[in-house]
């Protein structure tokens, strides 16, 4: 039996992300259309970001022999949460990111809606070369679904040109 959910992390002042989806897709994040986890952009403020992720499909689709039928956690939401952040540094920072740490993990739901989930991205500290964040994960009710607290980005200046390749890439291979 699963333990019941404390309740999300309080909501913070968010204005309206700058880029289309599409255009932050192309111009800030690497991933090709099969990796692209947020369905819409929320808001983003000084405080976060919050985004709607999709949900990953069927194990089945992403490996020939799985061992099980369905994600424990969805693959799918987490990487959109570490997108999400890469949107924020770049915004707020100038910079992109990538993870380097987590403190800690836990999963209050048996199952991820099969609607997607919506991120709610708090950062509490953000240096030269470091964002943490703690990572809500919540269903369309708002009950929480997971946390990931203590989450680490390395936020560099270089990792821009590194972005610009993959971006490249994906697009030639979608």
């Amino acid at each position: 039996r699963l333990p019941e959910p404390p309740a999300p992390a309080p909501e913070f002042p968010l204005a309206p992300y700058p880029l289309a989806l599409d255009k932050a897709y192309r111009d800030r994040l690497f991933h090709g259309p099969d990796m692209r986890g947020i369905r819409a952009i929320s808001g983003i403020g000084e405080d976060g970001i919050v985004v709607s992720a999709a949900a990953a499909l069927p194990p089945k689709n992403w490996m020939r022999r799985p061992w099980r039928d369905s994600w424990l956690g969805d693959p799918t939401a987490l990487d959109a949460a570490f997108q999400a952040l890469i949107l924020w540094t770049w915004e707020r920072r100038g910079a992109a990111c990538l993870p380097s740490f987590a403190a800690s993990y836990r999963q209050y739901a048996s199952r991820w809606p099969q609607d997607g989930c919506l991120v709610r991205a708090r950062v509490h500290k953000s240096v030269e070369g470091l964002a943490v964040s703690d990572l809500d994960f919540l269903d369309r009710s708002g009950r929480l679904i997971a946390r990931l607290a203590g989450y680490e980005s390395t936020v560099d200046k270089s990792l821009a040109e590194a972005f610009r390749k993959n971006i490249i890439v994906a697009a030639v291979e979608g």
